[in-house]
């Protein structure tokens, strides 16, 4: 069993558990494929079905007390994050890049002017990859609704 790890993450039986993520500027003026807002898209993501139209969402930032509705879209957001990764391996070789992804939090938490870190669950942070291929699925299902009322 390889003893490499990820610098700055929190493990749980072996696997990051928590990350520290922070905001990434100037990111308001993007949007997701499909019908659907960054929040929307997040959960999808993560639950692999749409959301209700009813469901309260709790702010990923552990520190944040935060909870909102899905639907109250000026305090609950699908917020752009970047994860600054370092893997600490056991041969020395240490590289360190970045992930961005997308994360729930709170307008307070998903603001320009908030650099700090914030740490959140592993579980919650749903790497730009995962998204791209979510659009794709999601552009498909339009296609076929639209196709499917005809």
């Amino acid at each position: 069993m390889s003893k490499d790890r990820i610098e700055g993450a929190i493990y749980k039986d072996g696997k990051p558990y928590k990350l520290d993520v922070t905001n990434i500027p100037d990111t308001s003026d993007e949007k997701p494929k499909g019908n659907l807002s960054w929040i929307r898209l997040w959960f999808f993501c993560k639950y692999n079905e749409f959301a209700p139209k009813k469901i309260a969402i709790k702010c990923a930032n552990e520190d944040c007390p935060n909870s909102y509705d899905i639907e109250d879209i000026k305090n609950m957001r699908g917020a752009h994050v970047r994860n600054k990764i370092k893997l600490i391996r056991e041969n020395g070789n240490n590289p360190a890049f970045m992930v961005d992804g997308i994360t729930s939090l709170c307008s307070k938490c998903n603001n320009p002017n908030n650099t700090k870190p914030m740490r959140i669950k592993n579980e919650d942070f749903i790497p730009l990859v995962e998204i791209n291929r979510a659009d794709i699925d999601i552009i498909v299902m339009d296609e076929i609704m639209r196709f499917s009322k005809k």
